[in-house]
């Protein structure tokens, strides 16, 4: 009995993450998410994965000015909703970046509350008419999932996996930490179930987001989602407008210095 209704649960999920990309696709307001992060950290190359989004005219100017964005990282945390909401817009905004998975910062969010997080990424979500359902182990660390992530950006794989675990965890109210879901998650982006599973369990994997969790206060960052445009850094619910805006100034003027 207990398999069938598991059964029940993922079949749920898919239909959730399924919803949740159409209404992604569809027309929502272009809100902003930003500020500052790592210099030192060298981020893997990703691979470029269609992110939802409504923001089609940011991204119609920089394919009519025939360059995304050179040296781009984005900087995301697993357990936050923020990260979900520009998770689901950075590709289309800003084109091909690399993802990368970061520990939880210390005295990260400029000292917010969560409840106080909650409320500013549920207004956001409204605004972008995007679903957002608060997973019952929120705000956990997330330390099996944030390591899977790791292991997925070394394999060049960061944002497959985190677009699905983002779905599952804020569209569908899932535990990432839970394998199950892990494994779900893995199977959507399409990598080995059995080795991100092993990877979620091995210490040696916290290294990574860690060092770029470090590298971001380094760099005076208190909140993620986080973003780096060449010398130029975007942190919390402006990053992703805010970026895209500087980029396409950027492209605009050619000034490559900046």
């Amino acid at each position: 009995m207990g398999d069938v209704i598991y059964l029940q649960e993922r079949l749920a999920a898919r239909k959730t993450l399924a919803a949740s990309e159409s209404a992604a696709a569809s027309e929502g307001a272009a809100a902003s998410e930003g500020v500052a992060a790592s210099e030192r950290f060298t981020a893997p190359p990703t691979r470029r994965v269609g992110a939802a989004s409504a923001d089609r005219p940011a991204r119609a100017r920089l394919s009519a000015a025939g360059a995304a964005p050179q040296d781009a990282a984005f900087f995301f945390q697993l357990s936050s909703p923020l990260s979900y909401l520009a998770a689901e817009r950075i590709d289309r905004m800003l084109g091909e970046v690399s993802w990368v998975p970061c520990a939880p910062l210390a005295g990260g969010s400029a000292g917010a509350l969560p409840e106080q997080l909650v409320a500013g990424a549920e207004r956001e979500a409204d605004l972008l008419r995007l679903p957002l359902v608060m997973p019952d182990s929120h705000p956990e660390e997330l330390r099996r999932a944030t390591r899977a992530a790791a292991w997925a950006a070394a394999n060049g794989d960061a944002s497959r996996f985190a677009l699905a675990a983002f779905r599952l965890a804020f569209c569908g109210g899932f535990d990432l930490d839970d394998q199950r879901t892990l494994a779900e998650a893995g199977a959507a982006a399409g990598l080995s179930v059995r080795a991100l599973l092993t990877a979620s369990e091995d210490p040696r994997w916290d290294l990574q987001p860690a060092g770029a969790a470090r590298g971001l206060i380094g760099h005076g960052v208190s909140a993620t989602p986080a973003i780096r445009v060449a010398n130029r850094w975007f942190q919390g619910v402006d990053a992703v407008g805010e970026a895209s805006l500087f980029t396409t100034f950027r492209i605009a003027h050619g000034a490559a210095g900046l």
